[in-house]
């Protein structure tokens, strides 16, 4: 199990012990066949808003932030319904 595979709700309570000022809250969510995948897609999507090359935190106002990961849970689903 990676880190990606939590619930939701677990992985932010995680996130939230790693020396952040505040809790993480689940905003939004999209279910994916490869979490891993789909973890670095996300990242290399949202990488101009990256904070620190360091860091997985991002600088995006969170309705970008959902629409980017909507369009790819999209591509993705339409490639799996395609192959």
């Amino acid at each position: 199990m990676t880190a990606t595979d939590f619930k939701q709700k677990e992985r932010a309570a995680q996130l939230s012990t790693t020396g952040v000022p505040t809790l993480f809250i689940v905003l939004h969510e999209v279910e994916l066949d490869d979490c891993e995948a789909g973890d670095r897609e996300v990242h290399d999507a949202l990488g101009s808003h990256r904070v620190s090359d360091r860091r997985e935190f991002f600088a995006i106002e969170p309705k970008r932030a959902v629409a980017a990961l909507n369009e790819l849970a999209r591509a993705k689903t339409s490639a799996s319904q395609s192959a």
